[in-house]
């Protein structure tokens, strides 16, 4: 399945409202972004995997040791992200840095503006940083949404709030946040982790 792009969700809202030739492709553009940072901070939420940068690595050599975070760094929440140890053979592990504080002497980090601050290391360490990035603005038409093209509902459905509230109309802007938070939830439940994967039975271990 392919992302969609802005022109396809242009070409249905228009077909949802009728005509929509009033709405400068400046504005469209603004509400196709607005659109889709909601839908990436809900699917973040839901599953981070899908957009969990890893690139990036840190050498610890002192402490207190203050680096520069990456420059598309948006957040690090609870599942997945952070820092992780990576061993003597350069390979990556699962134990990950606690929070710390100014001053700590425990073994952590935590960030201060631009930059992360690891604190307590008693040598040299390797840490891979897990993060969810900045998502990138739409600027042209072709450009794509963060969507596939089976939940084009749920993002005209977003699109049509933006429109009723543009136009002024708070009876269908009612209505439309109805729809939209109903598709939403429904969009909940199938945008999951591992989408594409489903239980198997191992029938090897049954006699």
């Amino acid at each position: 399945m392919a992302n969609l792009t802005l022109t396809q969700c242009q070409s249905a809202l228009e077909r949802l409202k009728k005509d929509i030739s009033d709405v400068s492709q400046a504005t469209f553009i603004e509400w196709c972004n607005f659109a889709n940072r909601q839908f990436y901070d809900y699917i973040v939420g839901i599953d981070p995997e899908r957009y969990i940068d890893q690139s990036n690595t840190y050498t610890v050599t002192s402490e207190p040791q203050t680096s520069a975070l990456p420059s598309d760094f948006y957040h690090i929440q609870p599942t997945e992200c952070g820092f992780y140890e990576i061993d003597s053979n350069s390979k990556n592990t699962d134990k990950r840095l606690v929070r710390t504080g100014f001053g700590s002497q425990t073994k952590g980090y935590y960030i201060q503006g631009t930059n992360v601050v690891f604190t307590g290391m008693s040598g040299s360490e390797q840490f891979r940083l897990r993060y969810i990035p900045v998502l990138t603005t739409e600027t042209a038409l072709s450009d794509s949404i963060i969507l596939d093209e089976i939940y084009l509902q749920a993002f005209v459905a977003d699109l049509d709030v933006l429109y009723s509230q543009w136009d002024e109309e708070s009876g269908m802007e009612s209505l439309a946040d109805f729809r939209f938070v109903r598709t939403l939830s429904a969009l909940g439940q199938t945008i999951k982790k591992e989408p594409r994967a489903y239980a198997l039975s191992d029938f090897s271990q049954y006699y």
